[in-house]
């Protein structure tokens, strides 16, 4: 979406834009994130200015009883969704585990 496209091929797709363009995306998005990232450190979302991984989520399993914080999981979800929205190259895997623990810690409480 942050190229003006909505393809399966996206790498095609991003060959025809104009080079200012396809450079402003990702720019744009990481703009984006850092100041989601400032605002959500300073409410005390995420601690550290960071999101969390899959480390995380092991972590939690193994020393809190499986409990993650759900502020810190959707904000770490909204993050990387941007991310990789706009061309950033943050694994697509990651955030779908901490979404996915997010949720299923929110379903055992």
């Amino acid at each position: 979406l942050a190229l003006g496209e909505t393809e399966k091929m996206i790498v095609s797709a991003a060959s025809h834009l104009a080079p200012f363009r396809a450079w402003l995306a990702p720019v744009r998005g990481g703009c984006l994130v850092s100041g989601i990232l400032f605002g959500a450190d300073r409410l005390g979302w995420l601690k550290g200015g960071r999101t969390q991984g899959v480390a995380d989520v092991i972590e939690a399993r193994a020393v809190q009883d499986g409990n993650i914080d759900p502020k810190s999981g959707l904000a770490a979800a909204v993050v990387s969704a941007v991310s990789v929205g706009s061309g950033g190259s943050a694994g697509r895997e990651g955030p779908a585990v901490h979404l996915g623990a997010t949720v299923a810690s929110l379903l055992d409480a």
